[in-house]
Formats: structure tokens, C-alpha cells, sequence
């Protein structure tokens, strides 16, 4: 990938006194991180024919068990409002399927024998990805960068997030 060009010094010069060198932002670090993350695992994904999205929802419902859909939001880090558009290819393929809770307004969320099948083909396939952007990464440095994301998230959190 392309290293990107720094910034002028006539570009920063034409910012407002006080402001930092937004090359430097958080948030742009971030997204940058997280898409490459995503295009990383859905190429290795593409032999389970799951998307990094999918296999993380169905490994959420595998490891916590059946969930609302807010709670399986709350579990994966993600709106409740695009849970139902993210798990509806899974619907559609039948590897989870949604039943109404005792009540009515709740939705049930529940990986199907299928679906339970394609997380333990796919999980391999994402250990082996897991495994090589680890060792590239450092060994050592992963539990410094979770332990590093976690403060920030909470730092984030405190800003409104």
C-alpha cells in the first residue's frame, strides 16, 4: 500500500492557529485500521463464504448463546438498528434464524445447525488469518494493543461515543 503523502507545511500553515496536525487524528487512524482489518478477514473468510461481519455476529451468538437483538448488538459492538441488516444474508443462507421472544416486540436471535456447521468450517480459516496478522504484528505487541484500544475506547466513551 502506498505510503501517504504528508501534509504541506502551506496546508498546515492555512489552519487555524491551535489546530493539530489532523494527519494525526485519532479517528482517521482508526478507520484506516479498521478497514484494512475487515479487508484482511473477509478475503480470508471468502473460502467459508462468510464476511469478517458475519463470522464475528456468529461467533458472538456462539460463545454467548442465543440473544436478543440488542443484547447480540451490545456483545458485537454494533447499533441494534443495523443488527437486522447485517444478519440478514445469514437469514437468507439459513444459518441463523430469528424467532419472537415471550415478548412479542422482542426478537430472538439463534445460530441453526447450518450456521453452527459453517462457524466450525470457518473458524480455522479465521485462526489462521488471526494467527499471521498476530506473528507479522509481534506476538508481544498484540496484548499491549488490546489492553491500548480498550483505554481508548473508554477515553471515547467519555467524549461522547
Amino acid at each position: 500500500m502506498a505510503r501517504p503523502r504528508p501534509p504541506s507545511q502551506q496546508a498546515l500553515n492555512a489552519l487555524p492557529a491551535g489546530v493539530p496536525d489532523p494527519t494525526l487524528c485519532v479517528f482517521r487512524h482508526v478507520t484506516r485500521t479498521s478497514r484494512a482489518a475487515v479487508s484482511a478477514y473477509d478475503a480470508a473468510l471468502v473460502p467459508a463464504g462468510l464476511t469478517a461481519g458475519q463470522f464475528n455476529l456468529m461467533m458472538t451468538l456462539h460463545l454467548a448463546g442465543s440473544n436478543s437483538v440488542g443484547e447480540l448488538a451490545k456483545l458485537a459492538a454494533m447499533d441494534a438498528s443495523t443488527v437486522p441488516r447485517a444478519i440478514r444474508p445469514l437469514i437468507d443462507k439459513a444459518l441463523v434464524d430469528v424467532r419472537v421472544g415471550e415478548d412479542r416486540r422482542r426478537r430472538i436471535v439463534n445460530l441453526t445447525a447450518a450456521g453452527r456447521r459453517t462457524l466450525l468450517r470457518a473458524a480455522p480459516i479465521w485462526a489462521e488469518a488471526q494467527q499471521a496478522v498476530i506473528s507479522q504484528f509481534g506476538n508481544n505487541n498484540w496484548p499491549t494493543l488490546i489492553a491500548a484500544l480498550a483505554r481508548l475506547r473508554a477515553v471515547l466513551r467519555r467524549h461522547g461515543g
